[in-house]
């Protein structure tokens, strides 16, 4: 082999090196690349404290949750408000959501994730959309189709199978087609799923009072006396057996939705009323009753009190007693109050509430009552056999 030769031979060897080189590093760049798409965050900057607003459009209908203040509410439902913990966990999650695995989808294939546009058929997904207080479009985020993963084992609740995580789409970007941990399974679009589930409660009641085509009052001289009937007639008695539930009657009333409209616009048109009083001064006042169409009751409650503002001290109190049980009775009548404040805003909606609610307390005069008993039957006197014949 000459020099020439040789040259040559050294030549291509280091342009085979080089290729080899630029080749190798594309690789690898295409393989960091791709490292940071698995563990990035699907929305590099959230902007979680700016976001006052939040739809859901779903495939049959969409929700508006909005935020005044500090205070978030559904203005579908008349501005009741929002659970403040669920939006802010919804938040959050958006905040911190990382891809678990990137995929490359062309536009036919998003109906087989239901990335499909809302309302776009059987495929279609469920779009968040964040705005700030000015109601600007801050991000969007679609979310299609759970990924359901095997457990291996039997559930007692049927099948194996439990949602592991979601494909979503991000902004609306093709290119941002994503499989991530999280499946959404909170996200609903009926407004019920995101109402406050505050309630009243009724706490030592004093009596009650029903106005029906029967109706009846029953009162007690302390928490732990016997009921008694008001105005009761000649041949009734009061079934004690059947008033131990007005002890804890709406102690912990639940709802199942909320509207804005009033009792007789939503149905009801001879509504039965309920008056409560307890042992602190409140008077619950309750109307309900069942619409034409519906089997659960809706249901409206006006709460008033006549709160105590000074304590009657004993006869043998001592300064130091008295000190103590003067406090005490500032720090109920704070509790109490505070108590009032809140509940008299429960008067602004009517209610949808399911039958075990009410009718523990909505019956009948005549359910109440001691049932007379049953005549006794005669007793046919055993026949005397005949008197036996001489023999």
């Amino acid at each position: 082999m000459n020099s020439k030769q040789f040259k040559l031979l050294i030549g291509a060897f280091f342009i085979i090196c080089g290729l080899g080189v630029v080749l190798l590093t594309r690789d690898r760049g295409s393989w960091q690349e791709a490292g940071r798409e698995m563990g990035a965050k699907v929305f590099p900057a959230f902007p979680l404290n700016d976001v006052a607003a939040l739809t859901i459009q779903g495939p049959t209908n969409t929700l508006n949750l909005a935020k005044s203040g500090d205070v978030w509410a559904v203005p579908d439902r008349g501005g009741y408000p929002a659970n403040f913990d669920t939006i802010s966990d919804l938040l959050r999650k958006v905040w911190d959501l990382k891809v678990l695995r990137p995929l490359k989808v062309g536009p036919s294939q998003l109906g087989s994730l239901e990335l499909a546009e809302p309302g776009k058929g059987a495929n279609s997904g469920t779009r968040l959309v964040f705005k700030d207080q000015a109601g600007k479009e801050l991000h969007t985020l679609l979310l299609g189709k759970q990924h359901v993963s095997e457990s291996g084992q039997s559930s007692p609740f049927g099948g194996g199978s439990f949602p592991t995580g979601r494909y979503v789409l991000a902004d609306g970007r093709a290119d941002s087609v994503a499989l991530v941990q999280e499946p959404f399974s909170s996200v609903a679009t009926e407004a019920s799923a995101w109402l406050q589930r505050d309630f009243f409660k009724v706490e030592k009641i004093k009596s009650i009072a029903v106005t029906t085509t029967n109706s009846w009052k029953v009162s007690r001289e302390t928490e732990t006396g016997e009921w008694r009937l008001a105005e009761s007639q000649a041949g009734e008695t009061l079934d004690t057996a059947k008033t131990g539930s007005f002890n804890y009657a709406l102690s912990s009333p639940s709802f199942e939705d909320v509207m804005s409209t009033s009792l007789a616009d939503s149905g009801v048109a001879s509504p039965q009323r309920i008056v409560i009083e307890t042992f602190d001064g409140f008077t619950y006042t309750i109307d309900a009753g069942k619409p034409d169409d519906q089997e659960s009751y809706l249901l409206k409650v006006q709460v008033a009190a006549n709160l105590a503002t000074e304590r009657t001290p004993g006869a043998d109190e001592t300064p130091e007693d008295k000190e103590r049980l003067d406090k005490e009775f500032a720090e109920r009548q704070a509790t109490l109050k505070e108590k009032l404040e809140k509940e008299q805003a429960y008067g602004k909606w009517t209610y949808q509430v399911s039958n075990w609610t009410l009718n523990s307390v909505l019956k009948d005069r005549s359910e109440l009552l001691k049932q007379p008993e049953p005549p006794a039957e005669p007793i046919t006197p055993l026949l005397e056999p005949p008197p036996a014949e001489d023999q």
